[in-house]
């Protein structure tokens, strides 16, 4: 689980440098969140799928780390 706490991690770095990139061009917070989730918003469901499978690597990568560490103890 390691790994997926380092994803959350630079994942929140991204978004922290994201929104002080955009405030330090003069927009407030509000309208740094409304340009991140207008990109969100106009994506194509090709561009979702990739988005979704992506994010969730991690996450399968450390329950089948896990998976494999159960199955060599019995």
């Amino acid at each position: 689980m390691k790994i997926v706490a380092l994803y959350v991690i630079l994942a929140l770095l991204v978004l922290a440098m994201i929104l002080s990139v955009d405030m330090m061009s003069g927009m407030s917070v509000f309208e740094a969140l409304h340009s991140i989730s207008e990109v969100v918003a106009n994506t194509s469901i090709q561009e979702g799928i990739a988005m979704v499978v992506f994010l969730s690597l991690p996450f399968v990568q450390a329950i089948a780390t896990a998976i494999r560490k159960e199955n060599t103890r019995k």
